[in-house]
Order: structure tokens, then C-alpha cells, then sequence
């Protein structure tokens, strides 16, 4: 009884969240929706252009390529293409993707929370992370499908942790690796601040155990992302991001305690000063099980399982407020989470943990404010209508041609030129004509021309590292800086065949790509010996 009554409540509470989501034929309209829709989109494109994996966005700024998937997180990219090639819509598939996120994020938080607590005490935890405003804002806000994603996976890397301290099973070995893998490539501020916590929670298990094979797959897991995160970032210095104020007005951006206590529940977004669009609030319940747990911690004998919880809620709490900004300037990475008010992130869910402890270990009367507590969020949430929807064909986010980013942080520095002008996907000769154009997409141009005279030939495509050009099968050298930063080069009088292509051919690319395939042969052996590693570990 007591499960079939948590199965109908959890469903319920989803169909409550994704109603809005699920059924309407558009997409909710949000800050980074389109965004992101015209990224899966592009994505899939550049695979089928030949690119693997995706570096240059072939259609965005204009037609002239943006190397967007070099710098931002590939996961819903990567898991939007199996959607995508058995003809699903972009939007369904984001809709699939998003949705698929939230239930894995409630399963994941159930199964680590039931390790604790009751399954009903565990249950008021997800309930409450569930009906959280960060919750809906990152959905039908904010649009952030990096951070619902990875949102989804931290619970089952900290489950897989705790089963793997316990005993080293080959399930918990690949719940870990893949877990760390998927996060690692979810959201890059998301995983710069959980990935160190998990490393340090098996650290502290490593001292007491000496067993130095437990942190393998982790590590293993890190390895394989390699192919994003190395050139990522080795080539950062190749754009603008250090250039343009992502991330010096983090201050500015702070929350103050009154709207982390409560604030509306709107559309806008977060501005410089304490007056904002974009709810900051925690959650009536999360203040509610803060208050009582200290109060259980004081008088109660039971200590030790709150303790750590309600640091952790204090501490990022309080770590995103203003009077916290100078600890931000003195640690330069801080300053690339860019807003403060993403902790809330972290917050959330270490406030729904409590919430799941409080409720264990309370009397009857406490217990009832908890719920009363829940059922106000839930009235909340149910209360929200999203009155904006965005509809497009496929073909409107396959062609692209805008960034896709904020300030266009991912521009090549070397690219000043500025058209106002779709990219006319041909070759721009001085004399002479174009005899054969066999292939011409964002990713390969391929095509024969006759030249009057030696003379510089310039292609409609932003230049980047990993473009290369063959005149007659031989690689000449480019002459971007003579053209604003367009991919150009000179070729003698004559008739030749041209061959551009985007390659994986840098440094930074070779080392991370072959890292990542190194690290999935280690693994795929291991999962084959494993017999062998588990005697290893002991």
C-alpha cells in the first residue's frame, strides 16, 4: 500500500511539472530554448557532414560556422541523435530529453535518499526537490537543459559512490563511469563544482581503506570526456570568451537573503543590482526543514546525520550571497560560474536531503508543517501557466544562422569580418570561373576552378583551427588575417581542384580524442577481466 501510494504521488507530481511541457504542441518559450533546439539540430548535421565529433557548427553566424561545439557541453547534443535519425522533431526530441531528465532526476534522488531514510520519509525529499522553484525555472525559464541534465545524473553518481564504497560490484563500476562521463559532458559549470566533491568524498573513504583502485572509475570516467573538455580548454585563447564580461560581473549578480528567502516567481531575467525578474527563492520547505533540523539538532541526542547536511545548506547558502563576493575574487575559479545564484543548483538538492532527514526523525506535529509546507508548493506550482510557446519546422533549426551563445563568446579571435549578410557558399575568385562546385556544406567544400592569373581565393567560412585546404592534394597555407578572418589562401593560374574540409587535425584534438578512446579500451577490458580487477581492489 505504502508503495502503491508513493508510485501515485511521484506520477502525479511529474504529470503536475511537465503538463505545460508535454501537452501543448509547441515549446515552452525560454531564455536558451531556441538555443539549444538550433544546437541538437546543428549537431546532428555536422554528423552527417562528416564531423565526428562535432566541433564547428555548420550553419550559425550567419553560414560562415561557429565553433560552439568546441566549448559547450555535448551531451543533449549526443543523446538528441538517435531521436533525430528515426525522424523525430527537434522540439519533440528536446521535450523527450528534458522530460526523461526530471524522472531520472526523482528515480535517482529516491534510490540515494532510501538508503537514509524511509521510503516515505525519502519520498517528502524528492517531493520537495520535485515542487522547488529552481526546478521550474530551469525548465520553463531559463530554458537550461545543460543543468536539467545534469541535475539528472548527480544522484545516481552520489547512489553508485555509496554502493561502491560498500562493495566494489561491476554495476556500481559503470553506474560511476558513465555517470561521471555523462557529467562531465552535461554542463561544464555543473560539473566543475560536483566532480571535486565526489573526488573528495572517496578520498576521505581511500585513507581509511588504502584501496586507491576505488577512485579508477571516476578517473576513467574523466578520461573519456577528454575529447571535449582538452580542447576545450587548450583552445580556449582561440576565442573571445576571456574577452567579453561573462564572467567579471559575478558580483552584480548575487542574491540577496530576502530573495533566496522568497521572491516571485517570474519570467524575466537576473540584472545587475538586487532588483531581478528571475525568482531566486530556495523554497518554503527547504526553510522550514533548515529551522527544524537545527532545532532537532539542539535538543535531540541524535546528532550526527544532520550535521553534515546542514553545514553543507548553510554554507552554499550563504556562499552565494553578497557577503560572500570576496571569497569569489580571491579564488579565480569561483568566477567562472559567472552567476552566484547557480548554487542554487547544488542547494536544492542538499535542501532536499534534509527535508528527508527532518521529516525521518521529527514528531507528528513537525512532520504535519513539513506537509503543509509541500502542499503550498505544490498549489504553487500547480497555479503556474506558461502562456508562450515557440513552434518552428526542422529546417528553421538546421539552418541556424545565428550563435547560439549570449555575448558570441565563441567567436575566433582572428574573425572581425562582419557582413549583415548570409554566407553565399561559394568561392570568391578575381579572374577566372567556377568549372565544377562537386560539394559545399558547412563542414567540406569541394570544387574545380580555372584562373586566369595567381590570385587569392576566399571562401564565405570563418577560419579556425582544424580547417585545412588542398590545391591538387597539397596543403596550402592560409592568408585568414588579409580577409577579416575568412578562410582564404592563393592558388597559381590554372585549372585545379580544391578541397576544404574541417579535420580534428590539431594538438589538443589528437591528445583528447585519443585519451577518450584509450580510456573506453581500458574500460571495455576491464569489463571483459573483471574478475581480475576485482582482485585488484581487494
Amino acid at each position: 500500500m505504502r508503495r502503491m501510494v508513493l508510485v501515485f504521488g511521484g506520477v502525479s507530481l511529474l504529470i503536475i511539472l511537465l503538463r505545460p511541457l508535454l501537452f501543448n504542441a509547441g515549446f515552452p518559450e525560454t531564455h536558451d530554448g531556441v538555443n539549444h533546439l538550433a544546437r541538437i539540430a546543428n549537431y546532428a548535421v555536422a554528423v552527417k557532414q562528416g564531423q565526428f565529433p562535432p566541433r564547428w557548427a555548420p550553419t550559425f553566424w550567419a553560414g560562415y560556422g561557429y565553433p560552439v561545439f568546441n566549448y559547450n557541453y555535448p551531451l543533449a547534443n549526443i543523446l538528441a541523435l538517435p531521436f533525430l535519425a528515426i525522424g523525430l522533431s527537434v522540439e519533440w526530441t528536446m521535450k523527450i530529453l528534458l522530460s526523461t531528465a526530471i524522472v531520472s532526476s526523482v528515480i535517482g534522488l529516491y534510490v540515494w535518499f532510501r538508503h537514509h531514510v524511509s521510503s516515505i520519509s525519502a519520498g517528502v525529499g524528492v517531493a520537495s526537490y520535485l515542487l522547488a522553484p529552481f526546478v521550474f525555472t530551469n525548465l520553463y525559464v531559463r530554458g537550461a537543459v545543460g543543468e536539467v541534465l545534469a541535475y539528472a545524473i548527480v544522484p545516481w553518481i552520489f547512489y553508485a559512490m555509496h554502493k561502491w564504497k560498500k562493495r566494489q560490484s561491476k554495476g556500481m563500476f559503470f553506474v560511476l563511469f558513465f555517470g561521471v562521463l555523462f557529467l562531465a559532458l552535461a554542463h561544464n559549470i555543473i560539473a566543475m563544482l560536483i566532480i571535486p566533491c565526489v573526488l573528495i568524498s572517496i578520498y576521505s573513504h581511500v585513507l581509511h581503506t588504502k584501496k586507491y583502485g576505488l577512485y579508477f572509475p571516476i578517473l576513467a570516467g574523466l578520461a573519456a570526456s577528454s575529447f571535449f573538455w582538452i580542447p576545450a580548454l587548450v583552445e580556449k585563447s582561440l576565442v573571445t570568451l576571456d574577452q567579453v564580461n561573462l564572467s567579471r560581473a559575478y558580483a552584480e549578480h548575487a542574491p540577496t537573503f530576502s530573495q533566496v528567502l522568497s521572491s516571485p516567481w517570474q519570467w524575466g531575467f537576473s540584472f545587475p543590482g538586487p532588483v531581478d525578474t528571475l525568482s531566486f527563492s530556495l523554497g518554503i520547505i527547504s526553510f522550514c526543514s533548515l529551522v527544524l533540523s537545527i532545532w532537532y539538532c539542539i535538543y535531540a541526542k541524535r546528532k550526527k546525520e544532520y550535521i553534515a547536511l546542514i553545514v553543507g545548506t548553510v554554507f552554499l547558502l550563504l556562499f552565494m550571497l553578497p557577503i560572500s563576493m570576496p571569497l569569489w575574487s580571491a579564488i579565480p575559479f569561483m568566477q567562472y560560474i559567472q552567476f552566484p545564484w547557480r548554487l542554487l543548483g547544488p542547494l536544492t538538492i542538499v535542501s532536499s536531503m534534509l527535508v528527508a532527514y527532518t521529516y525521518a526523525h521529527v514528531g507528528k506535529i513537525s512532520r504535519t508543517l513539513l506537509l503543509l509546507c509541500l502542499l503550498f508548493s505544490l498549489i504553487r506550482v500547480s497555479q503556474r501557466k506558461i502562456d508562450s510557446y515557440i513552434h518552428h519546422d526542422d529546417l528553421y533549426y538546421k539552418t541556424f544562422a545565428e550563435t547560439s551563445t549570449t555575448v558570441d563568446e565563441n567567436r575566433p579571435r582572428t574573425l572581425t569580418y562582419q557582413s549583415g549578410m548570409l554566407s553565399d557558399q561559394q568561392p570568391h575568385i578575381q579572374q577566372g570561373e567556377i568549372l565544377e562546385r562537386k560539394m559545399w556544406n558547412g563542414s567540406e567544400h569541394v570544387y574545380t576552378v580555372k584562373l586566369d592569373r595567381d590570385q587569392r581565393i576566399t571562401e564565405p567560412t570563418a577560419y579556425f583551427a582544424g580547417w585545412e585546404t588542398r590545391v591538387d592534394g597539397k596543403k596550402v597555407p592560409y592568408t585568414y588575417k588579409d580577409t577579416e578572418g575568412l578562410l582564404s589562401f592563393y592558388v597559381s593560374a590554372g585549372t585545379h581542384n580544391i578541397s576544404t574540409r574541417f579535420t580534428q587535425y590539431t594538438p589538443a584534438r589528437i591528445v583528447g580524442n585519443s585519451i577518450t578512446l584509450f580510456a573506453f579500451i581500458l574500460v571495455g577490458f576491464i569489463a571483459v577481466q573483471w574478475k581480475r580487477y576485482e582482485q585488484i581492489l581487494r
